[in-house]
């Protein structure tokens, strides 16, 4: 497990790297209820185009192992396509812009 100032650490070292205009922490950590092997599940919006999500996630996920063993799950969305789903009620974007915790941005 990690801690909320963790979380916040990781979140600018990821912010650091690339161009971020939002990053949202979902899942146990984002309500306060993870267990040993919970993951940190993150959300990152960003101006880059889609061609780039899997390098980008792969960029991410290096560069946090470094420092920490927590299990990950990174999202990426440009923002129009992150407003786009999110406007819908029933889809995982929705539940992580209103339930979900802005840790960048």
């Amino acid at each position: 497990m990690i801690t909320k100032e963790q979380i916040n650490v990781i979140a600018n070292q990821i912010a650091d790297k690339i161009k971020t205009n939002k990053i949202y922490v979902f899942g146990s950590y984002a309500h306060g209820k993870p267990e040993v092997d919970s993951d940190l599940d993150l959300c990152i919006i960003t101006d880059i185009g889609n061609r780039r999500k899997i390098e980008l996630i792969r960029e991410i996920r290096r560069e946090i192992r470094q420092y920490y063993s927590v299990p990950l799950d990174v999202l990426v969305y440009d923002n129009k396509e992150f407003d786009k789903r999110s406007a819908h009620q029933n889809t995982l974007e929705y539940k992580i812009l209103n339930q979900g915790v802005l840790v960048y941005g």
